[in-house]
């Protein structure tokens, strides 16, 4: 089966590893279609770095406080590059992605391989969870990326429109995406939007 559609779930995992996956769970079951695949940074990158998510985290804030820094650069580039060396210039890497899924399309057995920079750049669509209570510099970093290369954030958010960020809610909405209040609304209307 062509694939249609492919999705990124964009949320924390370094400020709350243990409560990371519980919304991902949600949506990939409410989402699980044939034809759509779901980058879930839980799974696919733990197969990139051997741990699973709440280890890694760990292991990455011990190569912090020990100060072995060409180590947690190494396992940073693991999450964000995957199996690919970015070069000089970050942002030409990025659109090569996204070229990538224009030219040859997505093909689940390619899931493994994307580092998160890859993954986003690849999607047709970010589902961003964003917490008032929980700090996160990844989550803003994908927005960010979405929104450089006009991919629809949808928005999972306990913050009103009215008080979130000015500049994140500016990426949101120029790129045609929306803010829900509830997991089960955004799944609604992304089911809706795209005739899942």
């Amino acid at each position: 089966m062509d694939i249609k559609f492919t999705t990124y779930l964009a949320g924390f995992i370094e400020a709350s590893p243990d409560t990371a996956s519980d919304w991902r769970d949600i949506i990939l079951k409410e989402l699980d279609r044939p034809d759509t695949l779901i980058y879930c940074p839980m799974k696919f990158e733990a197969m990139k770095t051997g741990k699973p998510a709440g280890e890694h985290v760990k292991y990455c804030q011990g190569l912090k406080q020990a100060g072995i820094w060409n180590s947690f650069k190494h396992e940073m580039r693991k999450i964000w590059y995957g199996h690919v060396k970015p070069g000089v210039n970050r942002y030409d890497i990025i659109k090569q992605f996204q070229y990538l899924s224009i030219i040859n399309g997505n093909k689940e057995e390619d899931l493994k391989h994307f580092g998160d920079f890859e993954a986003v750049a690849r999607s047709n669509f970010i589902i961003v969870n964003y917490k008032a209570s929980i700090p996160t510099w990844g989550t803003p970093a994908e927005a960010l990326e979405a929104f450089f290369l006009n991919i629809p954030i949808y928005v999972i958010s306990d913050v009103p429109k009215t008080k979130m960020n000015s500049t994140f809610l500016w990426w949101v909405l120029e790129t045609k995406g929306e803010v829900f209040y509830s997991l089960n609304d955004c799944v609604k209307f992304i089911k809706e939007k795209y005739k899942l």
